[in-house]
């Protein structure tokens, strides 16, 4: 119980450091954003990768901004990094959304850290940070939510294969055993045919 709380107060250390560390000047902000943001990072490139998104260019060197307000004043703002790459209908929504992947991350590592690892003090803290490093790498920016949610058709394409899944999800599932098992048998009829027809000699 005690290392539970140790790690969970280690947690909020961190959130406390992080939320402080822009007052204390742009050096010490983006010294304890960076391994958050080259994973934020890193899921909008693979993402992009996937989805045929073509990223062309992952920078994490930090840039300042001017953005308005809700108020229709500015503020200046950090950009602590970003990626560069083609917007389509299948790229733009889950790129710009790719690090909420973390969560599920996030999730397994509470969850099954105590079966991979032995429960002892150190472990326990180990967990309660790296639950902490997918969290916060999860967060969507703004520029991230602006991005998703201004492609029409990119909404229109994965609303539709969400209509699709959520229907018809019985009859996909049942398509992928078949499309496994297919695979199965192919591959280990195609092995044994191979083994069998070669001829091994000293």
């Amino acid at each position: 119980m005690l290392w539970h709380l140790l790690g969970f107060a280690a947690v909020l250390s961190l959130v406390a450091i992080r939320q402080r560390a822009g007052q204390a000047g742009p050096f010490w902000m983006i010294f304890f954003s960076l391994p958050t943001s080259l994973l934020h990072e890193i899921a909008h490139f693979i993402v992009a990768l996937f989805t045929n998104g073509r990223p062309s260019g992952l920078s994490l060197w930090p840039r300042a901004q001017v953005e308005t307000t809700l108020t229709g004043g500015t503020r200046k703002v950090w950009v602590l990094g970003t990626v560069t790459f083609s917007p389509g209908p299948f790229s733009t929504l889950p790129t710009a959304l790719a690090p909420l992947l973390y969560l599920p991350l996030a999730a397994s590592v509470l969850f099954f850290w105590p079966l991979w690892f032995p429960g002892s003090g150190p472990h326990l803290v180990a967990m309660y940070l790296l639950a902490y490093l997918f969290l916060a790498s999860a967060k969507p920016s703004r520029q991230d939510l602006k991005i998703a949610f201004s492609d029409i058709t990119s909404l229109a394409v994965y609303a539709i294969f969400i209509g699709l899944f959520y229907f018809f999800w019985e009859d996909i599932l049942r398509a992928c055993y078949f499309l496994i098992y297919l695979f199965r048998t192919t591959s280990t009829s195609m092995l044994s045919k191979f083994f069998s027809s070669s001829v091994f000699t000293e």
